[in-house]
């Protein structure tokens, strides 16, 4: 059953889609990755590439077992994400093309990151400097 203005879910959407800000698809394509991106580094380490809140838990949890080995793992992850979000805040917003030239380092380390395997710890290091980047200007 649809409300308001006769259209059904679907119908709506389609509206609401049309009229977004040109800016909506390369965000929602940025979000795309950092969960996938988060999704595998999950799966084939036990941490999070893109989001640095959870590794915080789990690097305090570690901490907390007194298993120093597995603290240390979130830990360089927090590391790596840190010195990528201090490469992509060398470019300065004053200027709008600036956003560009650190979104496409953050695209050809992805581009890296593809070719490694996912299980290696290079493949952690390189997603997860190419997240910081991404995050330091999605902060901006």
């Amino acid at each position: 059953m649809s409300r308001g203005h006769g259209l059904s879910y679907a119908g709506r959407m389609n509206i609401h889609l049309r009229g977004a800000s040109p800016a909506a698809l390369p965000l929602v394509l940025l979000c795309l990755a950092c969960g996938y991106i988060d999704a595998l580094g999950y799966a084939h380490h036990g941490v999070f590439a893109a989001n640095m809140t959870g590794n915080t838990v789990l690097a305090g949890m570690a901490l907390a077992q007194q298993e120093w080995g597995t603290a240390l793992d979130r830990l360089s992850t927090l590391l790596t994400f840190f010195l990528g979000a201090l490469v992509g805040g060398c470019f300065p917003p004053d200027k709008k093309w600036l956003y560009q030239v650190p979104l496409f380092l953050e695209c050809a380390l992805l581009v890296v990151a593809a070719c490694l395997d996912p299980a290696g710890s290079a493949w952690l290091a390189v997603t997860t400097a190419a997240m910081g980047v991404q995050a330091s200007v999605i902060v901006g």
